[in-house]
């Protein structure tokens, strides 16, 4: 069963770190540029060289960049690598933190009665 939170883990933390790289890249632009179109959820993932957007299956955390060899699949331009090492960082960390916290009823019983 450990293996299973395990996994659960791994890929939520693969999830998160997807997310980070996204608030990353644009919260910056944002900031610097308060009336531009481009926030955190809005426009969908997209080449930061030809502007294309991308699809779901070039949106999956690590696989994605690995299946692609690092280059956009319309333009065939680099993509930095710190978009797998955000992601695998974010993963590890999760793990790491599961394992130092592994999941058992009464820890979730805990942080249910905590909340109300």
């Amino acid at each position: 069963m450990e293996y299973v939170y395990g996994l659960i883990s791994g890929l939520l933390g693969l999830a998160v770190g997807s997310f980070l790289n996204v608030v990353i890249s644009r919260l910056p632009l944002q900031i610097v540029h308060p009336n531009t179109p481009l926030n955190v959820c809005c426009p969908p993932s997209h080449c930061h060289q030809c502007t294309t957007a991308l699809r779901w299956r070039d949106n999956i955390p690590l696989i994605s960049w690995l299946l692609l060899r690092g280059k956009c699949r319309y333009c065939h331009c680099k993509i930095s690598g710190r978009y797998p090492q955000v992601e695998i960082i974010t993963a590890l960390l999760t793990l790491l933190l599961i394992w130092l916290m592994p999941v058992n009823m009464q820890l979730l019983a805990r942080s249910y009665c905590s909340g109300r």
